[in-house]
């Protein structure tokens, strides 16, 4: 990565977190998703991480995933902190990494992801 891209990486990333109702939650949560997807598949962000966990937050996703069970602490955990920071993280194509989505954003892209059976 280039660090010309690395700083739009970096710019992109604080502006989502701007829009987080608690911005230090939002980080903590971006961390919390990553340590769990490095845990049980030695990836930083695996794809469809974001689809994954909230499916293991609805209950509609086995817990049973990679190297492991993904435990309820971790579950409650980025419940609570996604609660805090009033949204939820997810992958964006466009610029190659994770951004903060407000509720209503992640919804509706959570939605389509149900709805297209992906």
């Amino acid at each position: 990565m280039s660090s010309d891209h690395r700083e739009r990486v970096k710019h992109a990333q604080v502006h989502s977190i701007s829009r987080a109702k608690n911005g230090e939650a939002a980080q903590q949560l971006r961390t919390a998703m990553s340590a769990i997807s490095e845990r049980y598949y030695y990836a930083g962000w695996l794809l469809g991480l974001e689809y994954t966990l909230w499916g293991m937050i609805l209950g509609t996703v086995s817990r049973e995933w990679g190297l492991g069970i993904v435990g309820q602490a971790e579950i409650s955990e980025v419940k609570q902190l996604s609660d805090a920071a009033g949204g939820w993280w997810a992958w964006n194509d466009m610029i190659d990494a994770e951004l903060f989505l407000p509720w209503t954003e992640w919804y509706n892209l959570y939605q389509t992801y149900v709805d297209e059976g992906i």
